[in-house]
């Protein structure tokens, strides 16, 4: 049984490490959820039955679970009755980050966030890459953190990944955005050509 624990213990933790990793340099999870990986809502209904739609609690369960049983296995729990009570342990952790530490860690998180009027004029970055037809996510920097916004760009130009923007407005949960390159596009029209201009 102890094998299988280590073993266990091993996937589960090098999954967890991954994430860890690509929240701290990236700001975002480096393994989408199930639900994501398919475009087609059909799809996505039908392989959410068959894996979980959070991957991520699952392999802190099976983490969590692998490590109580371990412990249990070394302290004499004979076998596979380990198991339950390592699941119990797992689930009693899911069940504590869901009711105390995500509540609180968003309640601290979203206390510094900028509202709408904030986001105006601000810089940000672009870290999923805006189509000309659909969303991508911005990274915002406000005080001393960063915050992830779903964005559209303004003037249906595509803005690729690592782009510099200027978030123009917020509407409806969402930022639209324009290159810094061709800000200047949305706050002057360009002039027909051949019009002159009258000098008052």
């Amino acid at each position: 049984m102890r094998t299988f624990y280590v073993i266990l213990i091993m996937l589960s933790g090098g999954y967890l490490a991954v994430q860890l990793v690509a929240q701290i340099f990236y700001g975002k999870r480096f393994f989408p959820d199930s639900g994501e990986l398919f475009t087609n809502k059909k799809d996505k209904n039908l392989w959410q039955t068959v894996f979980p739609k959070d991957m991520l609690r699952l392999v802190i369960f099976i983490f969590i679970g692998s490590v109580a049983g371990l412990l249990l296995d070394a302290a004499g729990f004979a076998g596979w009755s380990s198991m339950p009570l390592g699941a119990v342990a797992g689930l009693a952790v899911n069940f504590l980050i869901s009711t105390v530490i995500v509540p609180l860690y968003d309640k601290l998180h979203k206390s510094g966030e900028p509202n709408a009027e904030e986001l105006e004029g601000l810089s940000a970055k672009v870290i999923e890459d805006i189509a000309e037809d659909s969303f991508g996510v911005i990274s915002v920097r406000h005080g001393n953190k960063s915050y992830l916004f779903r964005a559209i760009s303004a003037n249906e130009r595509p803005l690729p990944k690592g782009c510099e923007v200027i978030v123009i407005y917020m509407q409806d949960s969402c930022c639209f955005v324009e290159s810094k390159e061709h800000f200047c596009d949305v706050l002057f029209e360009e002039t027909p050509e051949g019009e002159n201009i009258e000098k008052t």
